[in-house]
């Protein structure tokens, strides 16, 4: 994998040349990763722009995973709730009205 910064991507020849080489380069902004080029076959563009969005799509599911086992319990939030409702006295609010069943 090779690296780039963003500046030099006027140089055709040498940006051609590293991706001929590597397949891949990463474009560099302020020294920091912004965006990776990938070379591909011309009559293959739609199935390797496929391939990326499913892996991009897979890292982003993957990632909210992730961030989601550092949430509370939904069920003891949800437990709690209603504990904190319940201990005002408030439970009559959350009866339904005479409304509540018609069609």
């Amino acid at each position: 994998m090779s690296f780039m910064p963003v500046a030099e991507l006027k140089k055709t020849r040498e940006l051609w040349r590293r991706l001929d080489e590597d397949k891949e380069l990463v474009i560099t902004r302020d020294g920091r990763p912004r965006a990776i080029m990938v070379s591909i076959q011309p009559d293959e563009l739609e199935t390797s722009l496929a391939e990326i969005r499913r892996a991009l799509f897979s890292a982003s599911v993957m990632n909210i995973r992730e961030r989601a086992l550092d949430l509370p319990d939904p069920e003891e939030a949800i437990a709690a709730a209603i504990r904190q409702v319940r201990s005002r006295g408030v439970e009559s609010a959350v009866e339904p009205g005479p409304d509540a069943y018609r069609p």
